[in-house]
């Protein structure tokens, strides 16, 4: 016999998305974002699984809490050192801006035009609709069809290079000259 979360998990995937937004009133007591129906879905779905086995260890809460306080830190020193244009000032906000650390087994998940992408983390790069990929980037131009910065297009935070430094779009925006004129860029290919 089905649980109860069982059968509110399943009645989820029948509620109109009006419904959905209803529901997430009563859950979150709070407005829903304007994200799919889908995505809606997923979230009040792990809503009931929260209330019903219990959410957050103390100590996972207070880890978060920590990388969230470490996140806005560093994006306050970010703030403080683009006020300066010197090479340690550059060099400051390369070393403080966080990666996440991905693990095998995370899912990454991107809605795009409708569409939701589902992408699992594994020992050697990725897994995307059954097949394997080195980086998200690769994924990301597979999905939209054009040249996306992998962890950009997921939510990871800013474009980069495993090692910490920018990348050249990266170097090109910290370089930028403060004029009020357009400057023109060079098309790049990738082939």
């Amino acid at each position: 016999m089905p649980t109860s979360l069982a059968i509110k998990l399943t009645e989820l995937e029948t509620m109109t998305k009006e419904a959905l937004r209803s529901e997430w009133r009563r859950l979150f007591r709070a407005q829903p974002p304007s994200i799919s129906r889908d995505l809606l879905m997923r979230a009040i779905g792990h809503r009931y699984q929260e209330l019903e086995h219990g959410g957050l260890s103390k100590g996972a809460a207070r880890k978060l809490r920590t990388v969230a306080g470490a996140a806005a830190e560093a994006a306050s020193a970010k703030d403080a050192a683009t006020s300066g244009d010197s090479d340690s000032a550059r060099a400051n906000r390369r070393s403080q801006s966080p990666r996440p650390t991905l693990l095998p087994g995370a899912r990454l998940i991107r809605e795009w035009h409708g569409k939701t992408h589902s992408v699992t983390v594994t020992d050697a790069g990725f897994d995307y609709a059954g097949r394997s990929y080195r980086s998200l980037t690769e994924i990301a131009r597979e999905i939209t069809g054009t040249h996306w910065s992998g962890p950009r297009f997921f939510g990871l935070g800013g474009a980069g290079r495993k090692d910490g430094t920018p990348s050249r779009s990266e170097r090109s925006k910290v370089a930028a000259p403060a004029t009020s004129a357009p400057v023109k860029r060079k098309a790049v290919q990738h082939g």
